[in-house]
């Protein structure tokens, strides 16, 4: 009796633990390059979220490489990065004026990750935080745009999407969900500035773009 109550327990713990304890390991015999290591401190994560960052062996790739590493997986909206066999890969902006993108977007990517390890029980309370409070944020354009283009490309994927989207983009939350992304980020503020940091220079660009159509439409 003693033996099948150790292997039923033995079971238990494997299930609950065994994903955390192989993370764990593959985590610590990672060796970063200097561009990941720093990257991997700009962003503050906590040591669990640091253990799903190196335990997904990221990579900043040239054009090339990540077109290869990409091409048959979702990327983010602005193609930078993608999660893809539980591996991210990363697109090397090296923009002196997009300064944060590789940052903010090995972040989203690393939500990603801790996002494939949830239990189903735990996606559903997840889930039900983050739905909440995208209901608060669904006339935002820039979150209005990203959910509708997820919605095209990846129609079943739109929740695991905003996990990501939420954690790195959206400045004040919930309670609940503030507690929730603290276990992978010791300053997510830190993150939410990044991206702002470097969307502002895309958004500098959208309306010099649409300052000259007006131009020549006038003329």
């Amino acid at each position: 009796m003693g033996t099948i109550l150790f292997g039923a327990l033995f079971c238990v713990v494997a299930i609950l633990y065994g994903q955390r304890v192989f993370d764990y390991f593959v985590a610590k015999s990672f060796q970063p390059d200097s561009q990941i290591a720093s990257i991997n401190k700009s962003l503050s994560f906590t040591d669990y979220g640091q253990q799903l960052f190196y335990a997904s062996k990221p990579q900043l790739q040239s054009q090339e490489e990540f077109n290869t590493s990409c091409k048959a997986t979702e990327r983010t909206a602005a193609m930078l990065g993608c999660y893809y066999q539980r591996q991210i890969f990363l697109f090397n902006v090296t923009n002196p004026e997009l300064r944060g993108a590789n940052e903010v977007t090995a972040a989203h990517e690393m939500l990603h990750a801790s996002y494939d390890r949830l239990t189903i029980f735990e996606k559903m309370t997840v889930d039900k935080m983050v739905d909440e409070q995208y209901q608060l944020l669904r006339d935002d354009p820039t979150i209005k745009s990203l959910v509708g283009y997820y919605e095209k490309a990846e129609p079943g994927d739109v929740q695991n999407e905003l996990h990501s989207i939420i954690g790195t983009t959206v400045k004040s939350l919930s309670p609940e969900l503030e507690s929730y992304y603290s276990q992978y980020f010791s300053d997510r503020a830190k993150v939410v500035q990044l991206n702002s940091d470097y969307n502002a220079v895309f958004k500098q660009v959208e309306k010099k773009a649409n300052d000259l159509v007006a131009q020549i439409e006038s003329l």
